[in-house]
């Protein structure tokens, strides 16, 4: 495999850690339910696009916390890594005509593993931030938001809204937005109306939340809504608690800052996008039409 890191991306590895801490990789759980039923015809190679490689690139490494369903998970047999993500991930290969294996890490690793030249492709439902934008290049596929995931009933009355979660127990997955942005933002919202400190729960996969929430030791979860309806109509035990999605904003794959592979992951979701694979992958997986995107909306420069 052809490693196309630079020395800008060498020297973002210490402010990427900022938005990832160390973590372990996440081992294949059993418990994540199978995929939506209907196969994806296979992407059209896109010449144009491909053209955009550099010179002698055939395989390149994407990476993903496959924790997260429907973006990215494990099949019953513990086996292969399925989901959004996966498919997304195949179709662009076929569409830049290079094998793109898609491996596996903890959420908290991914983007120093991608500066640091580790992995060529983080895939694992990065939101857009000013932050990341500094230390990585980010190429959008979709649209979201953060919700509560609460105990069926919601016996804590959780809301969308930060005050309704003061006092209470309140987890996010280590690196993810909803700790390092969302969970703060509420704190603060929580100590200016003078009310009880949230009392924080990290954790280090999206599964461990969830099965905390389930057993009682948390009240409510943050995490995308997406996955949140999606494991909640799967597996039961808890719910989406009422209200707007919180900062609703851009998910994006991201590469090391000013990669040159850029330019042909861009062009390859706009073909994606144009020929009708994004649309049947979103199918597959249930996704809501608010979370597509349009081609002009891929670009972040």
């Amino acid at each position: 495999m052809k490693k196309l890191i630079g020395a800008t991306a060498l020297a973002a590895v210490t402010l990427l850690a900022l938005t990832a801490c160390a973590g372990t990789t996440p081992e294949p759980s059993g418990t994540e339910p199978a995929p939506t039923e209907g196969d994806v015809a296979a992407a059209p190679l896109d010449e144009e696009a491909a053209a955009l490689l550099p010179d002698g690139t055939d395989s390149l490494i994407s990476v993903t916390d496959p924790t997260f369903a429907p973006f990215q998970f494990y099949d019953e047999a513990n086996e292969e890594i399925i989901g959004w993500t996966a498919d997304m991930i195949t179709a662009l290969g076929q569409t830049l005509g290079v094998e793109i294996p898609l491996e596996a890490a903890a959420f908290d690793t991914i983007l120093p593993g991608v500066a640091s030249g580790k992995y060529d492709l983080a895939a694992s439902a990065f939101t857009v931030t000013e932050e990341r934008l500094e230390n990585a290049d980010m190429v959008t596929w979709g649209l979201g938001g953060t919700g509560v995931a609460v105990p069926e009933g919601n016996p804590k009355d959780i809301s969308t809204d930060p005050l309704s979660m003061c006092g209470l127990r309140i987890s996010a997955s280590k690196g993810t937005s909803q700790a390092i942005e969302i969970l703060p933002a509420f704190q603060q919202a929580c100590a200016d109306a003078g009310k009880p400190k949230i009392e924080e729960n990290l954790f280090p996969s999206g599964q461990e939340a969830l099965l905390a929430l389930s057993s009682g030791r948390t009240d409510g979860h943050l995490n995308d809504t997406i996955s949140i309806a999606y494991e909640a109509d799967i597996n039961g035990g808890f719910e989406v608690a009422p209200g707007d999605d919180i900062d609703s904003s851009p998910f994006a794959f991201a590469l090391a800052k000013d990669s040159p592979l850029t330019p042909a992951f861009e062009a390859a979701m706009a073909a994606l996008i144009d020929n009708g694979t994004y649309d049947a992958i979103n199918e597959k997986w249930a996704f809501p039409a608010t979370a597509a995107i349009t081609a002009d909306q891929i670009s972040n420069e």
